[in-house]
């Protein structure tokens, strides 16, 4: 195959290497982002930007005996599927975006061509630099180019999200476990001394002292903390086998009953609270995504528009080395859609369609988030006030057992008031336990309904309440 002399072209060929590399740097560079792997002890960036967790602390978790809140979320981030997956779709509107770049882009293809006249006769072989400059086809690219971008931040907030649903997630797993574990510690206090009330109420009853209806009281008392005990066991196996789910860490995993974590008290107005609302990520990914089907209607409107690009030629090869043909061309094409169908009418109107949806989810998030900011202040106050009133009952019960054994001592009350004094401190006890963790759950809820937590880049930290 004889190739022809294209010295003479010098400016061409210079267009054709700088055309090249052009677009191989478009291909090659493209826009991904590093790979998130689950569960290798690594938390690659956009992790790290989306759930405040970083490796350190990740490492610092997996070495401790005791699990403290924070740790057990950021094992959660780490060892899970669960934002992974969503990062995948993250990537995919990465994607998205470099394939409506390339589509401005020149498209270069390596052309061979080789011609037959007549039974068995030959005309040659053509071999051609074909190059396609897309101008005007309807409004694609630019709609693809506005949708990508708006799909990626759509895609970004969407992460975001679902990182502080894995917050609240795993705060209800970890502090529900140990609320259990604290009623379980408490009922079985209460079973044993439902039995030593029983055994004294028996001893009692025979000398006479109190009534037969009084110990089939304790007996049936006696009866019903057992359930409750094992109620308790079977809720707490349950408990445990979600935290190991959302962490993946061993069911029977140590939990630290007070971690460093800081849970500040939060006074903020309900009406300040609520304007949170308005920059939380899901609201925020609502409106991207509207972006991204308004994108979509222009494209579709586009279908009304000339098609128009340019395209040229350089010959490496002729058929029949014809040296006078010329070594190189180039043409504009155009074409004016005059009828379709009907195809482009209802590709807009669909479009249009989606739009009307896309507006209406927007004002449908924003209100949800409003009301769960509402209903999670509420929580959040209630809490509150209840932690303080059960934290003033304990303190009575410790004052009024203390009392009520002094009394025991002296002889002046029974074995069976002094335990039952005693039944009443553990209770008191336990609704001070489950209330100064049920606060802790609330205070995260508003935290996560206001997108204050978890925060970009760090994990809070500092003291407790």
């Amino acid at each position: 195959m004889k190739i022809q002399d294209h010295s003479e072209f010098p400016k061409l060929n210079s267009f054709f290497i700088i055309l090249g590399m052009f677009c191989l740097s478009v291909v090659f560079s493209g826009c991904a982002g590093p790979r998130v792997r689950v569960d290798d002890g690594q938390v690659e960036a956009p992790m790290r930007e989306a759930t405040g967790v970083n490796t350190e602390q990740v490492r610092q978790a997996a070495g401790k005996k005791e699990l403290g809140f924070w740790d057990a979320y950021a094992l959660s981030v780490e060892r899970t599927e669960r934002l992974a997956s969503r990062y995948e779709n993250l990537e995919q509107a990465k994607a998205e975006t470099q394939q409506a770049i390339g589509a401005y882009v020149p498209h270069v293809s390596l052309n061979a061509n080789r011609g037959f006249w007549g039974a068995g006769t030959s005309s040659g072989v053509s071999l051609a630099l074909h190059a396609t400059q897309p101008i005007l086809t309807g409004l694609n690219e630019v709609s693809a180019l506005k949708g990508a971008s708006a799909l990626k931040s759509q895609r970004k907030e969407e992460l975001r999200f679902d990182a502080q649903r894995l917050l609240l997630d795993v705060a209800r797993a970890y502090y529900g476990t140990l609320q259990l574990l604290e009623s379980q510690k408490t009922e079985q206090s209460s079973r044993d001394l439902a039995v030593k009330m029983l055994k004294e109420e028996r001893v009692f009853r025979d000398q006479g002292r109190i009534r037969m209806s009084d110990v089939l009281s304790s007996e049936t008392q006696l009866a019903l903390s057992e359930a409750e005990l094992t109620t308790i066991q079977d809720q707490l196996e349950q408990s445990r086998e979600q935290l190991s789910f959302l962490c993946e860490v061993p069911p029977d995993q140590l939990l630290a009953a007070e971690d460093p974590a800081s849970f500040p008290v939060d006074a903020t107005p309900l009406d300040q609270l609520l304007k949170a609302a308005e920059t939380r990520s899901d609201v925020v990914a609502a409106r991207e995504n509207l972006k991204v089907v308004k994108a979509q209607l222009l494209a579709a409107e586009g279908g009304y528009i000339p098609v128009l690009s340019a395209q040229g030629d350089y010959y490496l090869q002729k058929q029949g080395n014809n040296s006078s043909s010329p070594k190189w061309d180039a043409y504009l094409s155009a074409s004016l859609p005059i009828f379709s169908g009907g195809q482009t009418e209802g590709k807009v109107r669909e479009a249009k369609s989606r739009v009307r949806q896309a507006e209406l989810l927007v004002r449908q998030t924003l209100r949800a988030a409003r009301e769960e900011i509402r209903q999670a202040a509420a929580a959040y106050r209630n809490a509150v006030k209840e932690d303080e009133a059960y934290q003033t009952a304990l303190a009575a019960a410790e004052k009024s057992h203390k009392a009520q054994e002094g009394d025991y001592r002296l002889r002046l009350t029974n074995v069976v008031e002094y335990l039952q004094s005693l039944n009443d401190l553990e209770q008191a006890r336990l609704n001070a336990a489950k209330s100064k963790y049920q606060w802790r759950i609330q205070r995260i809820w508003l935290g996560v309904a206001t997108g204050q937590w978890p925060k970009t880049g760090e994990l809070p930290s500092g003291t407790q309440k």
